[in-house]
């Protein structure tokens, strides 16, 4: 089976334009809620998803708090699945319309409740693309799942007005009708009836962007006409009259496993409460919930299970790290975010490059590959057997002690400090050009890959292959913090002692400017030579600065992150000779 995170970026993905014409997928974020911002480009759209969290025999996932039991397994699975389906088909939609929505929420006396309406509008557009490209089936299971669980956390025996108003009013949404004062009812009843009655037009509407714009993102010419604006706006004002007669203070309405049109607007009080959610309580309300239906819970729960893979891996590799990083300066040990767009639209710019890389890989790899036998050495039985029998005479019947290519290890460290000299964007080409050389090259032998400001970050471990959950992070590295070289080349010596070969590379890629502490310059130095002493080569890259120079005078210098390949090579050719 796939990673977790390849399952679940997969499920991102399918609900996008293209992966080149793409929303980035931030996972996992530090926060409790999943996210969207956006940008002026599609790439500047972020659709963030927090992780599952397992502690005491729970799983919990935002404000759902399950039992750690296979209706905990699966239904946390499947909200976390819901909350990335429905978030990436809407950050396509809420994108298109940003300037036309920010112009109509700038008009409104009442922010909440107008975010409110419009974001309303964007769930039916996502929900019909999620239902075209999904299928049916999965929005019945997975979505129609998240949003029973959503209406389990409602608050229950409220005599509070507003709150029982806002709560019906979720409840008709989602189709689950409830019975309340008729002053309540008549408010929900017109809410609901406009949305029913905009539902086969927003099919319309739906369809015309996906032929017309999502066709050709970056070229498409997006007005108000062909958007449908106005019928949209129109709808927003109703709507948005129809909640104003709703008394008292106006709550965060929105579903829990989605988000606000706002990031802000999670800071407003929400009426879903945290909760604990049995099986029980989920039976009791299915009937309820129109167009659900649970179908392969097996499939599910593996995915949990990966899940939980995944985790207790990465648990491993952290405590290494920490380990490793002991007595160290550094304020904290993690990975980095995942974003495979960005790793993705990087390595397509750098496709021309990766290829000549590629091609200078194997250069190197059939010089060590010539020349495999000679005149002393070991006997291949099978060349001596044919030379007896052909009764010819061969001298190449002799191999040679030790493999050409020697088994070796490899560590690329990355400086991501504020000093680098560049953008995140050259952060990223640099990264991805030497893990690719690293993958070409060395095939199955170990490599593994950090990055480090006054954090160290770890984009791939010696003990994890080279998927898209590694690429991912190497999509999600930025510039920021200090520099604290010194510490980044001990905290690797100490993981390369632990996975020593007959050769073993560190390559550094810094402006070799340390900062944040005193004496580290001398630190750094120190470090150098402690790394000669371990028998660990250090193949130094600078890049925008000559001051690694004068620390490591054999350090080479590049201009430009495409030209670091070339660089290296040499270096490593020389070195691997």
């Amino acid at each position: 089976m796939n990673s977790f995170y390849s399952i679940v970026y997969g499920k991102f993905a399918e609900l996008q334009v293209s992966e080149q014409d793409s929303v980035r997928f931030a996972y996992p974020t530090g926060d409790s809620l999943p996210s969207l911002t956006t940008g002026r480009r599609i790439s500047d759209c972020i659709v963030g998803i927090p992780t599952i969290q397992l502690a005491r025999k729970a799983i919990s996932y935002g404000p759902f708090l399950f039992e750690d039991s296979e209706f905990g397994q699966v239904s946390a699975v499947k909200t976390i699945v819901a909350s990335i389906t429905l978030l990436s088909a809407k950050s396509i939609y809420r994108w298109i319309y940003r300037d036309f929505i920010n112009e109509w929420l700038s008009k409104k006396a009442d922010p909440l409740r107008a975010r409110y309406a419009m974001n309303i509008i964007l769930d039916i557009f996502a929900r019909h693309r999620v239902r075209q490209i999904q299928g049916q089936a999965f929005y019945d299971d997975a979505i129609r799942t998240a949003d029973a669980l959503s209406l389990l956390l409602q608050p229950r025996g409220s005599i509070d007005y507003s709150i029982m108003a806002q709560t019906a009013l979720t409840s008709f949404v989602l189709g689950v009708q409830v019975y309340l004062p008729a002053p309540i009812m008549k408010v929900v009843q017109s809410f609901v009836s406009e949305l029913e009655a905009f539902a086969a037009s927003a099919k319309k509407i739906t369809n015309m962007i996906e032929r017309q714009v999502l066709t050709d993102v970056a070229a498409a010419k997006i007005n108000k006409r062909q958007l449908k604006w106005g019928e949209l706006s129109t709808l927003g004002n109703s709507l948005y009259a129809t909640i104003l007669k709703v008394p008292g203070k106006w709550h965060n309405v929105y579903l829990p496993y989605s988000h606000p049109l706002y990031a802000r607007d999670v800071a407003s009080v929400s009426v879903f409460e945290s909760g604990l959610l049995t099986a029980e309580d989920f039976d009791k309300i299915k009937p309820a919930v129109k167009g659900l239906h649970v179908r392969d819970e097996v499939l599910w729960q593996e995915t949990f299970f990966e899940f939980v893979r995944d985790k207790k891996f990465r648990e491993k590799i952290m405590q290494k790290l920490m380990q490793a990083t002991r007595h160290l300066n550094f304020s904290d040990v993690m990975f980095p975010v995942g974003d495979y767009v960005s790793f993705s639209k990087v390595h397509s710019e750098l496709s021309a490059d990766i290829r000549k890389m590629s091609d200078r890989v194997r250069m190197v790899k059939n010089a060590f590959d010539e020349n495999t036998f000679q005149q002393v050495g070991s006997i291949d039985l099978q060349l001596a057997i044919q030379a007896i029998a052909s009764e010819s005479k061969r001298n190449d019947i002799f191999t040679r002690d030790e493999e050409q290519l020697k088994e070796e290890s490899w560590t690329i460290l990355i400086d991501s400090s504020k000093s680098l000299s560049g953008s995140s964007n050259d952060l990223r080409a640099v990264s991805i050009c030497l893990a690719e050389t690293a993958h070409q090259i060395l095939g199955s032998q170990p490599w593994s890959m950090f990055a480090f400001s006054d954090e160290l970050f770890c984009i791939k471990d010696f003990a994890e292959k080279y998927d898209n959950q590694v690429k991912a992070r190497i999509g999600g590295l930025r510039t920021d913090g200090l520099s604290y070289i010194p510490d980044a080349l001990r905290a690797c010596c100490n993981l390369v002692k632990q996975n020593l070969n007959a050769r073993n590379f560190l390559i550094l890629v810094s402006d070799g400017l340390p900062s944040g502490y005193s004496h580290i310059d001398d630190e750094f130095s120190i470090a150098v030579k402690e790394l000669k002493s371990f028998g660990i080569g250090l193949i130094a890259i600078g890049i925008g600065s000559h001051s690694l120079k004068k620390t490591v005078r054999n350090a080479r210098i590049i201009d430009k992150p495409s030209d670091i390949t070339k660089e290296f090579m040499q270096i490593y050719t020389a070195l691997a000779s």
